[in-house]
């Protein structure tokens, strides 16, 4: 039987107090480069600025014609302008002819503005007609200079900042990314969190329910929650209630994981075992009790006494971890529930 000497001792901590005490032992995660396509919720580890210019050529900004503004500056629907149309150039090609006064080329939303070309018209705005096998359109409004343009720079130049340190990164950040040639991105690494059961009542999923004994459903709660927000859930199994199995499996799990949880155990129960660890077990006092956490978490109905999300305890462990909230490494909220007692 488990020595229970002192175990009824405890000091009720407040929440705020007890993620003071956490956040003591928390450092900031290293950084990795990943693909540009993995890198989805993560956060930038550094700032990134732009290596190219966005557009890095004149771009029409809708579908129309490039013409020289001068040409129309004065077009009205009584007096319209009359331009020859020279040549034709879709999106991703680039015509080898310039734009002269008198003359117009055929351009699509973002395809390059040819040379000479200083304002584009749009279709609408146009009327085209034959003469002598060859075409022209009629401009009935006035053009401004560079209307429809948008010219090398306009919308990102190089050296400019794109996202900062600590960025989260989402489906736009992702586009930006792409667009500016940045195919590995330097993100936080993802914290390895451990996940440890203990309990010789625990069954696993699968197994038939015999008398005595419920399902492990903490450990997929955990591991789901650890996923949530950005860690990666080490599964360590489940640990009888014996203190010799628990402190093997804890000593293996801190030497791998960067944060470890373990559930169950933490109560003053004749075979709650973490707090017998924690005064004979722990060895050369390598690690801490912060405090006692028994905490109950509301589950989905049909729920009652021993089940999911109770008796949760938090082992903050001597490396580099990673707290998720704003302005942290990675998306999400920090919550510690009421464990005041």
């Amino acid at each position: 039987m488990i020595n229970r000497s002192g175990r009824f001792a405890r000091r009720a901590v407040k929440v705020d107090q007890a993620q003071h005490m956490i956040m003591q032992h928390v450092q900031r995660l290293g950084s990795e480069y990943v693909p540009l396509e993995s890198c989805l919720l993560r956060r930038t580890s550094e700032a990134l600025y732009a290596k190219e210019c966005m557009p890095h050529f004149r771009r029409s900004g809708l579908d129309g014609y490039a013409v020289m503004s001068a040409d129309a500056a004065s077009a009205a629907p009584q007096q319209p302008a009359r331009l020859r149309v020279i040549d034709e150039v879709p999106a991703g090609s680039v015509s080898d002819k310039q734009v002269e006064s008198g003359t117009a080329i055929r351009v699509m939303t973002g395809s390059a503005v040819p040379e000479g070309a200083t304002a584009v018209v749009m279709f609408e705005q146009t009327e085209e007609f034959q003469e002598d096998g060859q075409v022209f359109i009629h401009i009935k409004h006035n053009v401004s200079f560079g209307q429809n343009i948008a010219n090398i720079g306009d919308e990102v130049a190089i050296g400019q900042l794109l996202m900062g340190a600590g960025t989260r990164i989402g489906p736009g950040q992702i586009a930006l990314l792409a667009s500016l040639g940045h195919d590995k991105v330097p993100v936080i690494r993802r914290p390895r969190v451990g996940v440890l059961t203990t309990g010789s009542e625990l069954s696993d999923v699968g197994q038939p329910l015999l008398p005595g004994k419920i399902r492990n459903s903490n450990a997929y709660m955990l591991a789901a929650q650890i996923g949530q927000y950005g860690g990666l859930a080490v599964h360590y199994g489940t640990a009888p209630d014996r203190i010799d199995q628990v402190a093997r499996i804890i000593r293996e799990a801190v030497q791998e994981c960067d944060m470890l949880l373990v559930s169950g155990g933490v109560s003053v129960g004749d075979y709650d075992v973490m707090a017998e660890f924690f005064t004979v077990g722990s060895g050369s006092g390598e690690l801490e009790l912060l405090f006692n956490a028994n905490c109950q978490i509301r589950i989905p109905s049909g729920s009652k006494g021993v089940s999911a999300g109770q008796q949760v305890g938090v082992i903050p462990l001597p490396y580099e971890t990673t707290i998720y909230g704003k302005g942290g490494a990675i998306d999400g909220t920090a919550r510690l529930p009421d464990c005041t007692g």
